[in-house]
């Protein structure tokens, strides 16, 4: 998931994990993860994310860590 540079901070991202939430209630799921770049982690973590202590290896990208970030859900 990501929101254009111009349009953070109203809204869109919450607004996309939440509806990641709904979807994986009505599937009868019970996790939600993502991978997340570090500078991402107050927003998940803002969201009730966890992150997995150890990196994970992104392809092409190693100008920044990346980790598992999981959620817990609810049905």
């Amino acid at each position: 998931m990501a929101v254009h540079p111009s349009v953070r901070g109203l809204g869109f991202g919450r607004l996309l994990v939440n509806l990641s939430i709904r979807h994986v209630r009505e599937q009868r799921g019970v996790l939600l993860w993502c991978t997340a770049r570090e500078s991402a982690y107050p927003f998940y973590e803002m969201l009730g994310f966890n992150r997995d202590p150890k990196p994970i290896s992104m392809q092409g990208r190693d100008d920044m860590r990346f980790f598992l970030m999981q959620r817990q859900i609810e049905c």
